[in-house]
């Protein structure tokens, strides 16, 4: 079940977010790597769908949390929900607002 998670739109989109996002390079220094293990779910029909995804992410410097909440709508996928939360202080970086 991790290979077809980690193989679809919302989770490899989000996870190249994440990596090309200048505040969290800083806050996690480079490489940016994933976790192996992702917790949610993708649900779609068609071209629709929604996606409820979280998975760890971790540098030299640090590591967080990004959470996913996604729509599928005729065939295109579109973020609602995309943060990363710090394991240091809690701090949320909504990877939305910084794009």
């Amino acid at each position: 079940m991790f290979g077809v998670i980690k193989s679809s739109t919302p989770y490899t989109e989000s996870l190249a977010t994440v990596r090309a996002n200048h505040t969290v390079q800083q806050e996690l220094g480079l490489p940016i790597e994933p976790d192996y293990f992702v917790t949610g779910n993708i649900n779609t029909s068609g071209a629709s769908g929604h996606a409820n995804l979280s998975y760890l992410v971790s540098g030299p410097n640090g590591s967080g949390t990004v959470d996913v909440v996604a729509d599928k709508a005729a065939g295109e996928w579109e973020f609602t929900t995309l943060r990363l939360t710090l394991k240091k202080n809690g701090e949320r970086i909504d990877l939305l607002a910084e794009e």
